[in-house]
């Protein structure tokens, strides 16, 4: 009983009323431990909404979570951290002096590719050998990650990313996927449109979709998001004059993106490498088909269940849509979709980090 009642830390760069699944999972994370009779609080650099929040500039809020970790030291059992470099390194620098607490570490994206990664794969950017200040940053990843008792991954992919380039051993390491969406009611019938959500930048690829629907005269698509592409994507559109058949949807709240990931034919990721991406995981939980990229942590998990294609190929995305437009093999794969057997909830997934707080 007395390890229900261990107080809680978890810090966070970003929670609600921000959007965005880093925060989701915060936020979901902290009610569910709360059932457990955990004493938890949120510590965020996102204002008006965590327990305690922590301002100023990018460095002067992390020297002042690194103080208030120190100051505050009796206030917490076990600390988790949820951003590899801005909550991270000072996480990390506190654990360096907090022997006797615990400070845990959960890794969901790979800070240097999805920074300096553009229109490189995973594997490419690490590959391709790394410029002299991003090698500085990844010795400091790698100091940080080093600091902590326990690294949570979200997939196995990651898992030997991070055993191969920053040095981390498989028992420093324990995996807890992302939880499935609360399961939605099957829809006997779908709107005839692909669906594309997530930010409109170079790393999620989602001009390689237009350019397949050039071969696919009946495809119609709707996106939803913003960014630095999206009038780029634009006038890609109207000068394959296909502005009759994209939608441009803009920034949707998550519970309106999920009603429209559920009317879909099926949700498109084309990401040049996806880590654990979640829109996958809701679209499986709305009973919505999914064409994913092949550079993804979830390819072995949803192999039998989900449409892998190679991002770089709009050859193999237009193979993969016109099996989803054959109403034979698509009444096929929306019944796998939707007869597919959630394992990871969030009860499973706060079983186990009860095993590790």
């Amino acid at each position: 009983m007395s390890e229900q009642r261990r107080k809680i830390l978890l810090v966070t760069s970003i929670f609600p009323p921000e959007i965005g699944g880093p925060a989701l999972y915060v936020e979901n994370l902290q009610k569910q431990l709360i059932k457990r009779g955990f004493e938890v609080q949120v510590v965020t650099y996102t204002m008006g909404s965590g327990d305690i929040e922590v301002g100023g500039g990018s460095i002067l809020r992390m020297w002042k979570l690194f103080v208030f970790l120190l100051r505050q030291k009796e206030s917490y059992d076990t600390v988790v951290t949820f951003n590899t470099l801005s909550t991270g390194l000072p996480c990390a620098l506190a654990a360096r002096l907090l022997r006797k607490k615990k400070f845990l570490i959960r890794v969901g994206g790979d800070y240097l590719w999805e920074r300096k990664g553009s229109g490189k794969t995973l594997k490419e950017y690490y590959t391709d050998g790394l410029p002299f200040s991003q090698r500085l940053v990844k010795s400091m990843i790698r100091f940080v990650l080093g600091s902590f008792e326990k690294i949570i991954v979200t997939t196995d992919w990651y898992k030997e990313v991070l055993k191969k380039e920053y040095g981390v051993k498989a028992k420093d390491t324990i995996l807890i996927q992302n939880p499935f969406a609360e399961q939605a009611k099957q829809r006997e019938e779908r709107d005839d449109f692909y669906f594309f959500a997530g930010r409109l930048v170079p790393l999620k690829n989602p001009q390689v979709i237009i350019e397949a629907m050039t071969s696919v005269p009946d495809m119609k698509l709707s996106i939803a998001g913003e960014g630095p592409l999206e009038s780029n994507l634009r006038i890609l559109v109207d000068t394959l004059g296909l502005g009759e058949r994209v939608t441009f949807l803009g920034k949707l709240s998550h519970e309106k993106m999920l009603e429209t990931m559920a009317r879909a034919k099926a949700t498109v990721i084309p990401s040049l490498s996806e880590i654990s991406p979640n829109t996958l995981l809701e679209s499986i939980a709305a009973g919505t088909p999914v064409i994913c990229t092949d550079e993804c942590g979830y390819r072995e998990n949803f192999d039998e269940v989900v449409s892998f294609f190679n991002p770089r190929s709009v050859e193999e995305l237009v193979a993969q849509i016109r099996r989803h437009q054959d109403d034979a093999q698509y009444k096929e794969i929306e019944q796998k979709v939707q007869s597919f057997r959630i394992e990871q909830t969030w009860d499973t997934l706060v079983e186990a980090y009860q095993q590790i707080l």
